[in-house]
C-alpha cells in the first residue's frame, strides 16, 4: 500500500506543477472521496507519509446505528446474564 500511496503522491506533484505551469507550487495534502462514503486524507513530510480515512455522510449514520445496536446488545446480554444468577 506504501508503494502505490508514495506512486499516487509522485504523479500527482509532477501533474499539478505541470498543469499550474509554476513550479513554486507545492502539493501539502491529498483528498480522495470514494463512492464507499470514506475518504483518504494524505500528507506527506520529508521522508514520512501520514494516511488519515474518514467516513463520511451516510457511513458516519451508519457506523452510529451499529455502535447503539451493539450497545444494546451488550446491555441486554447483561440483563440476562444477572437474570441466569438470580434464578440459580
Amino acid at each position: 500500500m506504501s508503494a502505490l500511496v508514495a506512486d499516487l503522491w509522485n504523479v500527482t506533484k509532477k501533474c499539478i506543477q505541470r498543469d499550474l505551469r509554476n513550479q513554486d507550487n507545492e502539493l501539502e495534502i491529498i483528498r480522495i472521496r470514494t463512492k464507499a462514503q470514506s475518504e483518504y486524507i494524505i500528507s506527506q513530510q520529508g521522508d514520512f507519509t501520514m494516511i488519515g480515512i474518514q467516513l463520511c455522510g451516510k457511513a458516519i449514520e451508519e457506523a452510529k446505528l451499529a455502535a447503539a445496536a451493539e450497545a444494546q446488545a451488550a446491555v441486554e446480554a447483561e440483563k440476562a446474564k444477572k437474570g441466569d444468577k438470580e434464578q440459580g
